[in-house]
């Protein structure tokens, strides 16, 4: 049996590495659309 506290923190933890998941994907994809544009300035 885990306290509510326990969970709370928990949640908070996983809830933290979903939001810098999400942040890293957003990195990823504006790396990707730059990616896109400079080689479309290219041609």
């Amino acid at each position: 049996m885990s306290s509510p506290l326990a969970t709370r923190i928990r949640a908070i933890m996983t809830n933290r590495k979903f939001l810098l998941l999400r942040k890293d994907w957003s990195c990823i994809k504006w790396q990707l659309l730059n990616h896109k544009k400079q080689k479309l300035q290219q041609n």
